[in-house]
């Protein structure tokens, strides 16, 4: 790691601490996410200690301290891998609980040999503690990249989009890194290459793998971002029904729905195209015509009417009315409450003024 130039870590750093805070506020539902971002907040963490010591001119100590904080990132890690998997989703925090302690021995291990040779103890002269930690920590390496490889291989056989290619295309990626990492650190350290001249090549490449990894793990959290300023689809569609469904819903507030505030896009607009659709349902009695209207500037006049005469407590035109726009599948009606929604404000100033000259 040493080998590796400290602004290229402090990037990486920068971007991973970024991904783990948006994360944490945004992407924080189920197990699996809860595990990254816990992977996250410990390669965060792993990293500032690398580049503060590092900076002080001892990145060997760094890179030694990074391996003890580090510990905890391979056991949420792996504990990722196995769900990935398909490991027990009910027991996975008794399960995250048994690597947590076996990864904080290790990290603790390797803290206490990093101070004791600080102090002048020089424990490697009794035991070569550095390469037994790091061949731990690759074996562990290992065994999360071919999790990973079996996950990537098992699905990308199968039926799936576009989008979930490029995840698990990623995926793979990084589990043939880690396993080809890994088995070249063996090499290097069965050659007698001290673990802290791993040469520059490991190292870069370790640190591109963190990057990608942020990368990948923060597609949800760019999606997040994206649902809370309504620029996903449904949320742009959420936002043009809007005019529509505040005028529908405040002439007929039976129809709302008991109060939830939907987080998510699809369920917000799910809900929205439900209460317009009621909404539609009683103000349709009040309209005289019936059968299917092409035409939805001139549907929207004719609800835009019915709102005023409820309002003014007109008796019910026509309890049977069938008034409606052509729709097969939701997929249609969801089109069809979009274009009422472009044609709803004319047609609601064309109605309020027929209304305005026939009172005058």
């Amino acid at each position: 790691m040493n080998s590796a130039p400290l602004a290229l870590a402090a990037a990486i750093a920068l971007v991973v601490g970024l991904v783990t805070v948006g994360r944490w506020l945004l992407v924080n539902d189920s197990a699996a996410d809860r595990l990254v971002n816990l992977a996250l907040s410990w390669e965060t963490g792993a990293l500032l200690v690398y580049i503060v010591v590092a900076a002080c001119s001892r990145p060997d100590l760094g890179q030694r301290l990074f391996i003890g904080v580090g510990a905890l990132v391979m056991t949420n890690c792996l504990g990722f891998a196995r769900l990935l998997d398909g490991a027990d989703p009910r027991a996975v925090w008794e399960r995250q609980r048994r690597y947590d302690r076996v990864g904080a021995a290790l990290g603790v291990a390797a803290l206490l040999c990093a101070a004791a040779e600080e102090f002048g103890l020089h424990l490697q002269r009794f035991i070569d503690w550095e390469p037994i930690l790091w061949a731990t920590g690759q074996v562990v390496g290992i065994w999360i990249g071919l999790l990973f490889l079996r996950v990537c291989l098992r699905e990308l056989s199968g039926f799936t989009s576009a989008r979930e290619k490029l995840t698990y295309l990623m995926l793979l990626l990084l589990g043939f890194n880690a396993c080809a990492t890994g088995l070249l650190t063996f090499v290097r350290l069965a050659s007698g290459t001290p673990p802290v001249e791993q040469g520059t090549v490991t190292a870069v490449a370790a640190f591109i793998s963190v990057g990608l990894l942020a990368i990948l793990v923060g597609t949800p959290l760019f999606e997040a971002l994206l649902v809370r300023a309504n620029l996903d689809l449904e949320g742009r569609q959420c936002r043009r029904l809007q005019p529509l469904w505040r005028d529908l819903t405040a002439a007929v507030p039976e129809v709302v729905l008991p109060a939830d505030r939907p987080r998510r896009s699809a369920s917000r607009l799910y809900r929205m195209t439900v209460e317009i659709q009621d909404a539609l349902l009683h103000l349709k009695q009040f309209t005289p015509d019936s059968g299917a209207v092409e035409d939805v500037s001139a549907y929207a006049l004719h609800i835009a009417k019915a709102i005023h005469l409820r309002q003014q407590g007109t008796p019910i035109l026509n309890p049977a009315t069938s008034i409606h726009l052509p729709a097969h599948d939701r997929a249609t009606e969801l089109r069809n409450l979009l274009a009422l929604s472009r044609a709803w404000p004319r047609a609601r100033a064309v109605a309020a003024s027929r209304v305005t000259a026939s009172q005058g």
